[in-house]
């Protein structure tokens, strides 16, 4: 597997890296996404060679937040998004035409991680907090922990950092005093010495963590390819949980972690990864009435016209 460097003319400032099966092909896509373990069945079904037996050419592209992946879908660059609804939601009520069509993963996986010093939610006022990119899902997610726990996010200092690597570098070197940190970073996080200032999962059980999302009109005139895609991304799941060991090493070569860190994260979200594609409906309510609360949206969007089913519910009916 070829490993290129890419750069997308509209988005200047991106670092992406992509993998691709290099073969001519039936049709070929360009899907986008984050560097997180929920991604585990698109690393798995290209390594296993799922895309290219259900007669695709697959680039995935790695990019800093979700933020840039919808912008990217948006504009037509990137086909395929597998990344964090809040973009979706937030593109959806600026007009943009776009739809989830499968669930990744209904895993809330973060934890709000701070330097050794501090000690309590309460102690975050005027610190630094890390997130990927303003508007993203850490943003919000960020913001709501502290409203929930009596603190106000303007007494806090927010910073557009990038994906959960970078943050949990920056809370080792001191450049944030705290961030939201995956699963996949808690056993590094402990030897650190960093404090687990509270799990997520206490405040929200349920989360539609990621999502597959694509243009209207990508259904519309590339229904058959998409279907495609989902199928060998489906088969990528179903072959790592068959091969525990084959998916670690998947995670290694793409995110470059190290092999406890890829075991531990591969553990930690193997089970939260939907085979029939389901999207947490109480944690997208959530989700809505959150950004509806708090201006960043118009109005209480309803599910359908964030979500085209028809995917999940013909995969239901087999």
């Amino acid at each position: 597997m070829t490993v290129l460097r890419v750069l997308f003319p509209a988005l200047l400032a991106l670092t992406i890296l992509p993998f691709s099966s290099v073969e001519a092909q039936r049709a070929n896509l360009i899907a986008g996404y984050l560097a997180a373990p929920a991604m585990l069945p698109l690393f798995v079904a290209d390594q296993a060679g799922h895309f290219r037996e259900e007669g695709l050419g697959v680039t995935s592209v790695l990019f800093r937040s979700g933020v840039q992946v919808a912008q990217t879908i948006i504009s037509g660059d990137v086909h395929i998004g597998l990344a964090s609804p809040p973009e979706v939601v937030t593109a959806v009520n600026a007009g943009a035409k776009i739809k989830g069509v499968w669930g990744i993963s209904n895993l809330m996986p973060f934890a709000l991680i701070s330097r050794p010093n501090i000690r309590t939610i309460g102690d975050l006022k005027g610190k630094k907090l890390a997130i990927s990119s303003h508007g993203a899902l850490s943003d919000f997610l960020t913001q709501h922990t502290l409203r929930e726990k009596g603190v106000d996010p303007r007494d806090v200092t927010l910073i557009a950092m990038g994906g959960v690597p970078t943050r949990f570098a920056a809370l080792l070197s001191g450049a944030a005093d705290a961030s939201l940190i995956s699963s996949a970073h808690f056993g590094q996080a402990k030897k650190e010495g960093l404090h687990f200032l509270l799990m997520l999962s206490e405040l929200i059980p349920e989360w539609p963590l990621d999502v597959i999302y694509v243009r209207e009109d990508f259904i519309a005139n590339r229904d058959a390819d998409l279907r495609a895609f989902l199928r060998a991304y489906r088969r990528g799941l179903i072959t790592a949980k068959a091969k525990p060991d084959f998916a670690i090493a998947a995670l290694q070569k793409v995110l470059r972690y190290e092999p406890a860190a890829a075991a531990e994260g591969y553990h930690a979200y193997i089970k939260s990864l939907p085979e029939d594609g389901y999207i947490s409906e109480r944690g997208m309510e959530l989700l809505i009435q959150q950004l509806h609360e708090s201006g960043t949206i118009k109005r209480k969007l309803a599910l359908n016209e964030l979500v085209d089913y028809r995917y999940i519910r013909e995969h239901r009916k087999k």
